[in-house]
């Protein structure tokens, strides 16, 4: 009986240590998972749309906004041109012969969607008017198909041409005359100016005024209200009371 009493007492004697071999503040309690964040900010979802590259803004060629007048009324065609030219084919002769006869070639810059025979025909017609240039004080004008034998050469150009091949800043508006140059703006010859109301005559004028300052005509101003403006007055900026007039045989003087 003791010796029994004495094996029961043994055995609890182990399972008591066997219960109590490792506190349970040690046992290796798995930490519970962190919960997933969000979308981590440095890796977009799967399922997030990839902000695409910035698309070109409507280019000027396109014409979104760029037939619409600015703040002074001028309209602008945005028109990019590609530095290279077509040169007429066309010859003219001069409607008289006088003392000095002024050989001139037309060119056109490529990317303006402007043909340059089409062009050459309306400026020959100009030159060649009775109301123009033409007989006055011994100016007459032959259209030639060979740049290198033109005494001067017409450009209708972008406005960003127009600017580089200008002497002064004509902030990619205005035309000038450059030498034995004369720079037209293809948005003046698209476009006019708000001083004018007729295109046909606005083209004559840009055409006469240029070249008026290649024969050696300065600017002059409105001689008195109700005239017709001088066509060396600066029409396509003011008038100051005076009419419009793309002809200097019909000016108010």
């Amino acid at each position: 009986m003791a010796m029994l009493l004495g094996l029961v007492l043994l055995g609890l004697s182990s399972i008591m240590r066997g219960c109590s071999s490792k506190p349970a503040e040690d046992q290796a309690v798995p930490a519970p998972a962190q919960p997933p964040s969000a979308t981590p900010s440095a890796t977009p979802s799967p399922s997030a749309t990839p902000t695409p590259s910035a698309s070109p803004s409507v280019s000027a060629s396109s014409g979104s906004d760029d037939d619409q007048p600015d703040a002074q009324g001028m309209k602008h065609t945005g028109l990019t041109g590609k530095g290279t030219w077509q040169t007429a084919t066309l010859e003219v002769a001069p409607a008289k012969k006088t003392v000095a006869v002024h050989r001139y070639a037309v060119k056109v810059e490529d990317g303006t969607k402007l043909k340059a025979n089409d062009v050459a025909r309306q400026v020959s017609g100009v030159l060649n008017d009775p109301r123009g240039w033409t007989g006055h004080q011994g100016h007459s004008f032959q259209l030639v198909k060979d740049a290198s034998t033109a005494e001067f050469t017409i450009f209708l150009a972008s406005p960003g041409r127009t600017q580089k091949m200008c002497p002064l800043d004509v902030k990619m508006t205005w035309s000038c005359r450059s030498g034995n140059n004369v720079l037209l703006n293809t948005d003046r010859w698209l476009y006019m100016t708000p001083t004018y109301t007729d295109l046909t005559a606005y083209r004559a004028y840009m055409v006469n005024h240029e070249v008026g300052h290649f024969i050696g005509k300065d600017h002059v101003g409105c001689p008195a209200k109700g005239r017709n403006a001088p066509v060396m007055m600066q029409q396509s900026k003011r008038i100051d009371g005076c009419k419009t007039n793309p002809w200097p045989t019909t000016d108010g003087k």
